[in-house]
């Protein structure tokens, strides 16, 4: 049982230790010291604190000292009595007077605690010095005063933790030696109040160290919250410097705004009479396009009616010579319908005017019936004009003009720039997808220029003395009509070998 003191006091030093970790404090578990510099302010907290406890305490034990004075006349006389008086009212008294005179002076609040110490040991030894002169069975009545200096010193004297159980280990040392000088108790009275007294002055320890670690914690939560108090209010003054130099800030910028804004709507306004002298324009450029395609389509439709009737009346009766110039004339207005044509559907694309009209095509059967257009031409010019259609059902969902176009271009670009050789016309199917290629073994294109074909009017050769003709108008057609029928397009070409391009359409199974 003795040993449950200890274990009691050890548990105690555990959880302190544990708590100060926890709260990241460093303090001694065996004494409850903080670093100096922490201690000074649990120094000034405890003291502020407590004094007002210390003195009403240290009055409290003065009366009941006293009064036990007048207890002791009924168990002891003579010269025991004369000595039990001048013990309580010359030495302990005097001492714990000057204790208490020690909170009223600030000069010696610094030996306030070991003053406290002081009189709890003279306490205590004064009452082992009555046991010791004091005849059986009558000293025995005072070990429970030891019992009672104990109990006072640890708990409602407020002394702290170090002082009082060196007050108190100082008692039962001083005990121990009385009982070596003077051998007037029974062994078993002696071990039974040996017993009790350790017992008594490890209760008190343990009570001592929880009480003071309570205050201790106390003062750390108070500490933690103050200085997160003082955080705070410091970060409030930076903050609300920061928001008044922010506003500061805005109110500028709000200004600068304002002038933004008006400056902007200006700009608006600006920029809406554009877009609306650029809409006016473009509509009157689509406008004067339409009615340019009328006037020139008529007359040169016209012309060509004509040129046909007189090459017929005149066939058998004008030289080879003038019946070429025919020729001549019919090749070059159908090249400035085709001009017009491309220069109206770019527009269109350009001003998104082109309407789209989707439906199910057969891809082999329109590419077979445009091919077959250029077969004369192919002749013309000795080349191998081949088509191969794809085995398999090819149709694709898809806008039909803009496909014969796709398809037009192509095979018109292939004959204008093969010489000799073939072209070659496929379909076939893979993936899901139905593939238009057209391949020709015609002059190709430089692979510096291929970055530049879809560039409208852009063309490798340019200035009067170049060798084709053209508006540089079909592969940007070609790729736009891909775009409307979301097809994807790859062109290949080497410079002297010729040229292969692959449209890849979904099949309609797809859509």
């Amino acid at each position: 049982m003795i040993f449950f003191p200890w274990i009691a006091i050890l548990s105690l030093y555990l959880f302190v230790y544990f708590f100060m970790k926890i709260h990241n404090t460093k303090i001694n578990p065996f004494t409850l010291y903080f670093t100096p510099d922490v201690e000074s302010h649990f120094n000034d907290y405890h003291n502020s604190r407590i004094k007002k406890q210390i003195r009403i305490t240290l009055l409290v034990g003065i009366v009941f000292y006293s009064a036990f004075g007048f207890l002791d006349s009924f168990v002891v006389e003579g010269e025991i009595l004369t000595t039990f008086l001048m013990l309580r009212f010359f030495l302990v008294l005097p001492v714990a007077s000057l204790a208490l005179l020690s909170t009223y002076i600030k000069s010696l609040e610094q030996i306030n605690q070991p003053l406290l110490a002081l009189t709890t040991y003279i306490s205590g030894s004064a009452i082992i010095y009555m046991i010791q002169i004091a005849e059986p069975p009558v000293n025995y009545n005072y070990y429970a005063g030891l019992i009672l200096v104990f109990m006072y010193g640890y708990t409602f004297l407020r002394i702290k933790f170090v002082w009082a159980t060196l007050a108190g280990w100082m008692i039962v040392i001083t005990y121990e030696i009385s009982l070596l000088l003077t051998d007037n108790s029974p062994i078993d009275i002696i071990i039974n109040n040996n017993f009790f007294m350790i017992s008594a002055n490890m209760l008190g320890m343990m009570s001592s160290y929880a009480i003071e670690l309570f205050i201790r914690r106390e003062f750390i939560t108070r500490k933690l919250l103050d200085d997160a108090k003082i955080k705070l209010h410091n970060h409030n003054i930076v903050l609300s410097e920061q928001v008044r130099e922010r506003t500061e800030e805005l109110t500028e910028a709000n200004y600068v705004l304002k002038d933004e804004i008006e400056r902007r709507k200006i700009i608006e306004k600006e920029l809406n009479l554009a877009i609306e002298k650029a809409e006016k324009a473009d509509k009157l450029k689509t406008e004067f396009l339409a009615q340019m395609s009328h006037e020139i389509r008529t007359p040169i439709n016209t012309i060509l009616n004509f040129n046909s009737l007189l090459r017929m009346e005149t066939e058998h009766t004008l030289s080879a010579e003038l019946q070429d110039s025919f020729e001549i004339i019919d090749n070059s207005s159908k090249r400035l319908i085709r001009t017009i044509d491309s220069i109206l559907n770019v527009s269109q694309l350009q001003t998104g005017n082109y309407e789209v009209n989707f439906q199910k095509i057969n891809l082999n059967q329109l590419t077979y019936k445009i091919t077959r257009e250029f077969v004369e031409p192919a002749k013309s010019k000795n080349i191998d004009l081949n088509f191969v259609a794809s085995g398999e059902n090819s149709t694709i969902y898809a806008d039909e003009y803009s496909l014969t176009q796709i398809i037009l271009n192509l095979l018109d670009n292939a004959l204008k720039f093969t010489d000799k050789g073939e072209i070659k016309t496929k379909i076939f199917s893979s993936d899901n997808y139905h593939n238009l290629l057209i391949q020709d073994s015609g002059i190709g294109i430089n692979p510096e220029y291929i970055s530049k074909i879809y560039e409208p009017f852009s063309q490798e050769q340019t200035g009067y003395t170049r060798e084709f003709d053209g508006n540089g108008l079909g592969l940007t057609l070609v790729r736009k009509y891909c775009e409307i029928n979301d097809a994807d397009i790859k062109f290949s070409s080497l410079k002297g070998k010729g040229t292969s391009v692959r449209i890849s359409f979904k099949s309609a199974n797809n859509n």
